[in-house]
């Protein structure tokens, strides 16, 4: 492996291990303030959220469900949904048709990365 290789899988296995720090050290707090529409239409597309668009608790809540969408190791992957993180961030927003899309999106993503070759 090339020094650049290295360099660039190493920056992303912290970046991988730092939000699975944050998902065990910020437990979701009660729904607050819902979720907003620009951010619930990005989940449905099944894409990554912009921080910058964040007006809500519950925006937050989704930016750390939209991580999954950027997490490429199986392992990482099957460490959060053994830690329940996912389903407690989805546990900690007010029921809704969109939520409920948006889970069934994720949990179809989660199974066809995880599935075996």
């Amino acid at each position: 492996m090339k020094i650049k290789e290295l360099i660039i899988v190493s920056i992303y296995l912290v970046k991988i291990t730092d939000k699975l720090d944050i998902y065990r050290v910020l437990p979701p707090q009660p729904p607050a303030g819902g979720c907003s529409p620009e951010l619930v239409a990005t989940m449905l597309a099944g894409r990554l959220l912009d921080y910058g668009d964040v007006k809500t608790p519950d925006d937050r809540k989704l930016i750390m469900l939209s991580w999954i969408y950027d997490v490429n190791f199986p392992w990482t992957l099957r460490q959060i949904i053994q830690h329940g993180y996912i389903e407690r961030l989805f546990d900690a927003l007010a029921a809704s048709p969109p939520l409920v899309e948006i889970r069934a999106k994720m949990e179809q993503h989660l199974a066809n990365f995880l599935q075996p070759l």
